[in-house]
C-alpha cells in the first residue's frame, strides 16, 4: 500500500480491508511461517490476525502504523498458538502418564489376583495341620506361640507345620515367589 497510515474516514472499509489483505498477506504468512515453521498454522494464524481486525474495523483509524500494527498482531498471535500448542503437549503427557500409571496398577492388581487364588488353589491342597499354621501366621499375624495355644499344639510344631506347609507351597509356586 501506498501509505501505512489509514485516514481519519474510510468511505469503504471494505476496500480498504481487501487492499490490506492483498498487499500484506504473503508478508505475514512469511513472518508467521518464521515463527511456527508450520506452513498451515502460519496461514491461520494471519487469517485470524485478519478476522480479529475486521471484527475490530470500526477502530482501524486509531492505528497509526497500520504495517507495523499488522506484524505485531502476527508475531503475538503466533506466540499465542505456540503457548496454546505447548499446554495441549503437556496435558496429553500428562494423561500418557495417568494412563500408563493406571494400567500398570490395574496390571499388578489382576497379577495380584492370580497370584492370590494361585495360593488359595495350593493351600487347599495342603494338609489340613499346615493349612491352618500358615493361614494364623500369615493371613492372621500370630506368632507361633499363639497359633500353638489355638492350635493346642506345641511351639515346635507349628514350627514343624509352618515349615512343610511353606516347602510344599514353594514348591507349588517356584522359589523366587516366597
Amino acid at each position: 500500500m501506498k501509505t501505512d497510515r489509514i485516514n481519519n474516514e474510510l468511505p469503504q472499509p471494505d476496500l480498504f480491508f481487501k487492499n490490506l489483505y492483498s498487499s500484506y498477506y504473503k508478508g505475514m504468512a512469511i513472518y508467521a511461517y518464521s515463527i511456527l515453521n508450520v506452513k498451515s498454522s502460519s496461514n491461520d494464524v494471519v487469517q485470524d490476525v485478519f478476522l480479529t481486525l475486521w471484527e475490530k474495523r470500526d477502530q482501524l483509524q486509531k492505528i497509526e502504523n497500520i504495517k507495523g500494527y499488522l506484524f505485531k498482531a502476527v508475531k503475538f498471535k503466533a506466540l499465542d498458538f505456540l503457548r496454546a500448542q505447548q499446554r495441549q503437549t503437556q496435558k496429553q503427557a500428562t494423561v500418557e502418564k495417568e494412563f500408563y500409571s493406571q494400567k500398570v496398577y490395574h496390571e499388578t492388581s489382576l497379577e495380584a489376583a492370580e497370584f492370590e487364588a494361585k495360593i488359595q488353589g495350593y493351600l487347599k491342597d495342603l494338609h489340613p495341620n499346615y493349612r491352618q499354621a500358615i493361614m494364623l501366621s500369615r493371613f492372621s499375624g500370630l506368632t507361633n506361640d499363639q497359633i500353638a495355644e489355638v492350635m493346642n499344639v506345641s511351639k515346635k510344631t507349628v514350627e514343624n507345620h509352618l515349615f512343610r506347609g511353606l516347602s510344599l507351597l514353594k514348591k507349588q509356586l517356584g522359589e523366587n515367589i516366597l
